[in-house]
């Protein structure tokens, strides 16, 4: 399989686990990036003034019940939710809140295992905020909060800076991380925007939504992952499980996000969204998490926007009550923008119309020859500073490990 990767190329990957190839899409029609008050063509590098209620009605054109015959890409960055709560205090000026790609062509592929090792990726850490002392005194006022009342779980993120060797290109991070079928997340992606010399690459195994068509019925599915258990030396599935379904913190993160994230669903236009499992094993790479699954009915015009409005951002990668989580976070991770990394990325294509949550994700710049990686974790009254440490820890080796 080979990869373009000019300054002028743009590109997406989405991998299929179950039939073990993937979808290359390319060709792009349209390309643009968003900031706060700025929509600029990536093709032609124009630029014009917008306001976040045209890019509401964008979102607000697409319904679910389209076709989309050509894929169309939407990355929402994490700060992109002050276009749907209108609350511009977390967010700056130059912060890009969306990329909008529409491709012409869809083509799959199937991966090549020939050329995964020839290149090395030498990661080198460069920059990090991820010390024990620095998570110590974050997360002491995340429990501060909790004490307080102010909220009920807040998931405390830290980013990660890394340089990696010259002579590696996109495709050699796309071959590393997705050498081996069993370790591509569920909902992984990638996008090469090469007018900006940048990658973003991501083996989320997070489902922010997914809607299924059954006849004339709309039904959507969301399914948040809270709780994280180090696999053991044993690998035995059993054992494993057992450990982390009997952790009453990580139950009650996870029960917590899903009663948060069901109200959510209900928001969308129809009061009635039911929980199907309340709590199941997912398996990723060095890791045990669990998740429950969540099911809405839509009425028939129900728009991208309806869905985005309810939604996003995630609750799992935020906390309980959202809207008060989102203000606190802005405060605590300061002066660090999470930007990809816990956003959504958006695909309309056919039978495929889902969003991801973007952890385990990377968004990685080949002008400064630079990834940034970052990890977070649910803290409530349960939780205490050392475990939670070591978890962004084995997050963080999940990914990095496989480069």
């Amino acid at each position: 399989m080979k990869f373009n990767y000019s300054k002028d190329d743009i590109w997406s990957l989405i991998p299929l686990k179950k039939e073990r190839s993937f979808i290359q899409f390319s060709e792009p029609s349209k390309v643009f990036v968003y900031t706060k008050n700025e929509k600029r063509n990536l093709l032609n590098g124009f630029k014009k003034k917008i306001s976040f209620s045209e890019i509401r009605a964008l979102f607000h054109n697409y319904s679910l019940r389209d076709n989309f015959e050509k894929p169309i890409l939407f990355h929402l960055f994490y700060e992109a939710h002050c276009i749907f709560d209108e609350n511009l205090d977390h967010v700056s000026e130059d912060d890009i809140l969306l990329i909008e790609v529409h491709f012409e062509k869809s083509t799959s592929i199937n991966f090549s295992q020939k050329n995964a090792y020839k290149r090395k990726i030498s990661l080198k850490r460069v920059k990090s905020n991820l010390t024990f002392k620095n998570y110590d005194k974050s997360f002491n006022k995340v429990y501060e909060h909790l004490l307080n009342g102010d909220c009920y779980q807040i998931n405390l993120t830290f980013p990660s800076l890394f340089s990696f060797n010259r002579e590696v290109g996109p495709h050699n991070f796309v071959e590393n991380l997705w050498k081996n079928n069993e370790e591509i997340g569920d909902y992984g992606h990638c996008t090469w925007i090469g007018p900006l010399n940048r990658l973003l690459l991501s083996n989320t195994p997070e489902c922010l939504f997914h809607l299924k068509k059954r006849g004339g019925v709309l039904n959507l599915y969301s399914m948040p992952i809270k709780g994280s258990l180090k696999l053991s030396k044993e690998r035995d599935k059993r054992k494993d499980w057992e450990r982390l379904k009997s952790s009453k913190k990580d139950e009650g993160e996870l029960f917590m996000i899903t009663d948060m994230l069901r109200n959510d669903l209900s928001k969308i236009n129809n009061p009635y969204s039911r929980v199907i499992k309340k709590k199941i094993p997912l398996w990723v790479p060095g890791i045990l998490h669990q998740y429950s699954l969540i099911e809405v009915s839509l009425e028939k015009e129900t728009s991208l926007l309806n869905v985005l409005t309810a939604v996003f951002p995630g609750g799992s990668i935020t906390g309980a009550p959202k809207a008060k989580v989102i203000g606190l976070l802005k405060k605590l991770e300061s002066p660090n923008p999470r930007g990809f990394y816990c956003g959504s990325t958006i695909l309309l294509h056919k039978s495929m119309i889902a969003a991801s949550i973007n952890i385990r994700s990377s968004d990685i710049c080949f002008e400064k020859m630079s990834l940034k990686y970052s990890t977070g974790s649910g803290v409530t009254l349960l939780s205490n500073s050392k475990e939670e440490y070591g978890e962004l820890q084995l997050k963080e080796r999940s990914v990095l490990n496989l480069f």
